[in-house]
């Protein structure tokens, strides 16, 4: 994972520098540092740098400007300090630190301490530096880094008489800034991190960043032009005639069939027969590769609907997929919408929700066009999931991000486009016992919230239920008298 590579064969049963060379053959591309290790040194250098009122980059900004020295060097004394800084005993003897100090309490000690890493890791690597000269002459001085850091610390630091003196004049005011409870100005942010780092775990900042780009977004909706493709490939051999469906495709799809003598695909085209969902919205989440979330946005583009698909990696693999996904399953005037999402992260929810709902417009050559109509929810299928595992034991941070994305971000959707749709699509809360209103159902024997906008309350449901109104299709797409689908 840190190196980005996939499976290598024989890895387990490989020597050491055998791998060592092997890995390094295949993660040409790799730079300081990976998803592992940047976890992993950041939660080392808070520890260290947080006492000083410095933030973990003061590392490498150090060594950048006072040093003089390359973003390499940056890369290998940052390295240097998280391992020669580290607390304890070493298993094989002797203790696992190799710099001084390893809990520097103020901003000279932090510039001796990496100071002691350049010279380190210069000696590792047979090279001989040294601080630059303060001077311009011969008769100049030399600047001392660690005096010159104490100073600017006195003078700008979070404890210096600026920031001492500006705290004085709101006080004053009556504008005393906000103070942490419980916590000293100087230690707020190291102290607050490892709060979250505690309660949430280290990489929580990491699991709830923001993803969703307005401008990443990819429009599917040339089903006439695959068609077309489609076409060409039956008359040839390649594809059979029946796995192919051009329902609604269009008199060009329609002709070019003609020519080739495939009427049946040629009455398909102009079939203008209304589709099932041809005037359904449809938000889904978690339609990622061999999934049900998938499967049924298959079957909502087969029946014309109009679908927004969140992903949380949208990479040239994963938009291969939804194309394909695309020209296999829509029909008619059918359309997908996919769209990057954290749905671990509310602010993403916020703005994908938003964003459905909104217009997005660009002016090209003095004339307004509409990029993306604003589109109005009428079905919604969250089925964005992360894997899970583990007993009542493991219950902490994991469970805590697991639940978020499991239950609190589908309230948050759910409540959310509901409150939408309320606002902007002439839409209110029916009667409980209305039975006019599809409810969505998971179609995997898993226990999820599902709801249908259109109702404002949430419904558990699971797979394997009847349909109180007979046999329909699709499953998931049943009336419930009381709201509710009834269980077998």
């Amino acid at each position: 994972m840190e190196f980005g590579l996939g499976a290598i064969d024989g890895a387990a049963d490989a020597e050491l520098n055998d791998l060592k060379a092997t890995v390094s053959r295949m993660a040409k591309g790799y730079t300081a540092f990976g998803p592992v290790l940047s976890d992993a040194s950041a939660d080392a250098l808070r520890r260290i740098t947080g006492p000083t009122g410095k933030r973990p980059a003061y590392i490498a900004e150090r060594v950048t400007g006072t040093w003089q020295l390359g973003q390499g060097w940056a890369d290998h004394v940052t390295a240097a300090v998280v391992i020669g800084a580290r607390e304890g005993a070493s298993l094989r003897g002797g203790d696992l630190a190799t710099l001084s100090p390893i809990a520097p309490s103020n901003a000279s000690e932090l510039d001796a301490l990496i100071d002691a890493a350049v010279a380190q890791v210069a000696a590792n690597h047979g090279v001989s530096v040294a601080l630059p000269s303060g001077g311009a002459g011969g008769s100049g001085g030399v600047v001392d880094s660690a005096a010159l850091g104490e100073y600017a610390e006195q003078v700008t630091g979070k404890a210096g008489v600026l920031a001492e003196t500006a705290r004085t004049i709101l006080q004053q005011l009556g504008l005393e800034p906000h103070r942490t409870v419980n916590l000293d100005d100087k230690d707020a942010d190291a102290a607050i991190f490892d709060v979250v780092a505690q309660e949430l775990g280290s990489d929580w900042p990491r699991l709830v960043a923001t993803a969703f780009d307005a401008n990443k977004a990819v429009l599917l909706d040339d089903r006439w032009a695959s068609a077309r493709e489609d076409i060409a490939r039956v008359a040839v051999g390649v594809l059979d005639a029946k796995d192919v469906d051009v329902t609604g495709a269009g008199e060009a799809v329609a002709r070019q069939a003609k020519h080739w003598g495939l009427d049946e695909l040629a009455a398909q085209a102009l079939d203008t027969s209304a589709l099932p969902y041809a005037k359904d919205v449809a938000v889904v989440t978690g339609a990622s590769p061999n999934s049900i979330a998938a499967a049924v946005t298959g079957e909502l583009l087969g029946g014309g609907a109009t679908v927004v698909a969140t992903t949380s990696n949208l990479n040239h693999e994963r938009l291969t997929f939804y194309k394909e996904l695309y020209r296999t399953h829509a029909r008619g005037q059918a359309a997908l919408w996919v769209v990057p999402a954290n749905l671990s992260s509310f602010a993403d929810l916020d703005s994908v929700i938003e964003w459905v709902g909104s217009e997005q417009t660009a002016t090209v050559n003095g004339a307004k066009k509409v990029l993306k109509p604003a589109l109005v929810p009428t079905l919604l299928f969250p089925f964005a999931a992360p894997r899970v595992s583990g007993s009542l034991a493991d219950a902490g941070p994991r469970a805590e991000t697991e639940m978020r994305l499991l239950l609190w971000s589908v309230e948050r959707l759910i409540a959310g486009t509901v409150r939408y749709r309320r606002e902007h699509g002439g839409w209110t809360p029916p009667a409980r016992g209305d039975s006019r209103l599809p409810e969505p159902r998971p179609l995997s024997a898993a226990t999820v919230p599902t709801a249908n906008p259109r109702q404002p309350w949430m419904h558990w449901s699971t797979a394997g239920m009847r349909n109180p109104c007979g046999a329909r299709t699709p499953p998931w797409c049943t009336p419930s008298s009381d709201g509710c689908a009834a269980p077998v």
